[in-house]
């Protein structure tokens, strides 16, 4: 998608949204799809996929087992972890989520740490489901704004023992800079 040709899309944070939610979805159910359902104690479609960002940079020892270990310890209603990512930036009131509509539910807000920078998650198919749908039918904001809003819906964790940071890349969202590589500080699991 070109956002600069596209009058809806001049603001980065569109175009990033946009991108994700009418490209990046649409491939990657394309490819969840052609993988078969596998039904392990009763629970189909709770199989885990790995979406990562081209500029997604694995951390010294990350693994498989790794990953693996994140899923085991996640709740049974989570349906995606974040796990990379470029930095924390603060806490934002979220309200809750109506999964079914998208749009917030009037009612108490809960803070939640936003992120800057997805470069790499784990999520079911559900999620992925999730993910599209909030990005489709939520209201018009930053992707890391439509995690947070999973998060405070209890569907999503962040991973603040992160697997992956960002290499060195070009960001439009970031004013079309080339940014450096950068680490997230590594910590403990937080829901």
């Amino acid at each position: 998608m070109d956002g600069e040709d596209t009058p809806s899309m001049k603001k980065a944070w569109r175009r990033a949204q946009q991108s994700w939610a009418f490209a990046g979805f649409p491939f990657i159910e394309k490819c969840v799809n052609k993988t078969p359902v596998h039904e392990e104690n009763g629970a189909a479609g709770r199989e885990w996929f790995i979406i990562a960002e081209d500029s997604a940079k694995l951390l010294p020892g990350a693994s498989i087992v790794q990953l693996q270990s994140r899923i085991r310890e996640a709740p049974p209603n989570v349906e995606i972890i974040q796990t990379g990512y470029r930095r924390t930036t603060g806490l934002k009131d979220m309200q809750l989520l109506d999964l079914e509509t998208m749009r917030y539910i009037d009612g108490q807000a809960n803070r939640v740490t936003k992120i800057m920078g997805q470069k790499l998650f784990l999520a079911t198919r559900r999620g992925i489901e999730l993910l599209k749908s909030r990005l489709l039918k939520g209201t018009q904001d930053y992707f890391d704004v439509s995690m947070c809003d999973l998060i405070r819906a209890n569907v999503a964790m962040r991973d603040i023992l992160p697997l992956a940071g960002s290499r060195a890349h070009y960001s439009l969202v970031d004013g079309g800079k080339s940014l450096p590589e950068e680490i997230p500080s590594r910590g403990r699991l937080i829901f």
